[in-house]
């Protein structure tokens, strides 16, 4: 299968920058993401989502960090992400809490990205997220009317309010986010990639896995006969430490 060697999935999604952003915890490793989503946008994958936290967090936080992300993305709330059996029957978000490791599980859909365009909506994830500072995106793509997803949009990226890292391997896609200042009023990120990157350009990929510290797959979320394979984690290898603190 295509995924089979890619076995690297995620976690959840954004919310829009209108609402204040609550006062954010630096993580004390700066090599582990506090926050890490991962998305299948791949129809033979069920568009599985799941977000994984390496902080603290209860079950409610995460459903309204989820239900955030869905309104920033046009949804209207986060019931728009549950999931559905074989039969149609809609199932609600799965949360697990694990000894280090807290995940909510759920489907995006075509309408999250912008195929088309060839980027991905990454500050209404960022938004969502940004009280806790450090956050790892990996986005999956599968083929869609036969077309192969080719990704125009920003890079690596740095300004007064964040940087972003970005890896590209295969028909993955990882953002690694740093955010400097969890107050900023609106980010206003660039949607394409400098003019000088020419479409289909190598540059700022790396081969191989995406990212050293993504060592150790966790765990999946799945529901029923659906196919809802979330990969929820990946640790750095340096991540055998107790969980951070919370961000406040």
């Amino acid at each position: 299968m295509r995924h089979a060697g890619l076995l690297a999935a995620l976690v959840a999604v954004a919310a829009w920058a209108q609402v204040e952003a609550p006062a954010a915890a630096p993580d004390p490793d700066p090599t582990i993401p506090a926050v890490q989503v991962a998305a299948f946008f791949d129809a033979g994958m069920g568009y599985a989502t799941s977000v994984a936290y390496s902080v603290p967090v209860t079950e409610a936080e995460a459903r309204a960090d989820i239900d955030r992300l869905a309104k920033a993305l046009g949804h209207e709330s986060a019931d728009d992400f549950k999931p559905s059996d074989i039969e149609g029957k809609e199932l609600d978000l799965t949360f697990s809490d694990q000894d280090q490791m807290s995940t909510i599980g759920f489907r995006m859909t075509e309408r999250d990205l912008d195929r088309a365009g060839g980027v991905f909506f990454l500050e209404a994830f960022i938004d969502t997220f940004r009280r806790y500072q450090r956050i790892d995106l990996f986005f999956d793509l599968g083929t869609l009317g036969g077309q192969d997803f080719a990704y125009r949009g920003l890079r690596n990226y740095s300004d007064e309010n964040l940087t972003i890292a970005f890896h590209h391997s295969a028909s993955s896609y990882e953002f690694r986010v740093n955010v400097l200042n969890p107050a900023y009023t609106k980010l206003g990120l660039p949607k394409y990639a400098p003019p000088e990157v020419p479409l289909g350009d190598d540059a700022g990929q790396q081969g191989g896995t995406p990212g050293a510290w993504w060592a150790a797959l966790l765990g999946a979320l799945g529901a029923a006969a659906v196919v809802f394979v979330a990969v929820t984690a990946y640790l750095n290898r340096r991540a055998a430490g107790p969980r951070a603190s919370a961000p406040d």
